[in-house]
């Protein structure tokens, strides 16, 4: 009555699996075509920052030079020309612990209390 549930499943599960790894192949095709665009002989993009649909900022790197340029739909614009020492990392101040550190901690203390 349920071998045929049986084969099935297992074929439902091949199939997941193929389309699963063949995503994962595929972003990591994507992801190394990408890099060239990314990085040139002589130029670099060092950071990209999304400010919303269309609209970006964009740290390149020349040579010990830094342009900051805006990017929008239809415009680029140049808002700052810096050089290797005037950047400075930005730190990102610590996190407050919350109630919990983590997801697995919170489900343990969750599966405590059922």
């Amino acid at each position: 009555m349920y071998e045929g549930y049986a084969g099935s499943a297992g074929l439902l599960i091949l199939v997941l699996a193929l389309i699963l790894a063949g995503a994962y192949f595929t972003t990591k095709f994507i992801s190394t075509k990408s890099i060239g665009f990314i990085q040139g002989k002589y130029l670099r993009v060092k950071e990209r920052i999304f400010l919303g649909r269309d609209k970006q900022v964009v740290l390149l790197q020349a040579g010990s030079r830094f342009f900051l340029i805006g990017v929008a739909n239809q415009t680029i614009s140049l808002l700052a020309t810096l050089e290797d020492g005037e950047l400075v990392p930005i730190v990102q101040p610590e996190e407050k612990p919350g109630p919990f550190s983590t997801f697995g901690e919170l489900f343990s203390r969750l599966r405590k209390n059922s």
